[in-house]
């Protein structure tokens, strides 16, 4: 007799796959909603194993940029299916999907980072993520920059700025980034310069 926890088979997710992915997220209290899942799929591509029931038990995602980089990300394991190596199989088919010569960039959590460090990556810095549901537009403007509302006037500046800071171009993860969002904003100085866009 076979285990269901071993029937497991790898492959690409789409649309209809949404729903598990989401599910496969909440199991380990991530918060991957529809839109998220949406713009990783329309930026790059998502694999994933599915158990004899078809449940998706593991993900990871790779979202290829223009030139020489590109990010990977969603790497999650059920609970009850971790120490088979689904996630490190996952992660590598996403790698394998690229040449040889595009360097590849994460941000890992603890749990995620002695796998990746198997792996060859090495931790060049650290990140901080803020979350609000809300913000006023009271303090929005003082004497060295203002936050303005995203107009498509400002998507080439947007671009090159996030390209500086990434070392890339992100010209269709940020059109998707954007599409996704409820409200993008930029911040610029004095002279109208974009500095900041928060994405």
């Amino acid at each position: 007799m076979t285990s269901n926890r071993l029937k497991v088979t790898l492959s690409q997710c789409d649309h209809k796959d949404i729903q598990g992915l989401i599910e496969l997220s909440e199991s380990v209290g991530w918060d991957y909603d529809e839109q998220e899942i949406r713009t990783l799929m329309s930026s790059g591509e998502i694999f994933g194993h599915k158990n004899g029931e078809g449940k998706i038990v593991s993900s990871a995602a790779i979202i290829p940029y223009e030139n020489s980089f590109a990010s990977l990300g969603m790497v999650i394991v059920n609970k009850e299916y971790r120490g088979l190596g689904l996630g490190r199989v996952a992660t590598q088919h996403c790698l394998d999907s690229l040449s040889s010569d595009i360097s590849i960039m994460l941000i890992s959590t603890e749990d995620g980072k002695p796998l990746y460090e198997k792996m060859g990556f090495k931790t060049v810095d650290r990140v901080h993520k803020y979350i609000c549901d809300t913000y006023s537009t009271s303090n929005l403007t003082n004497n060295t920059m203002t936050i303005e509302r995203f107009k498509d006037s400002d998507l080439h500046k947007m671009i090159k700025l996030d390209e500086a800071a990434f070392g890339d171009k992100r010209s269709r993860f940020l059109k998707h980034r954007i599409n996704q969002s409820e409200q993008c904003v930029v911040v610029k100085d004095t002279k109208g310069n974009m500095i900041i866009h928060p994405l």
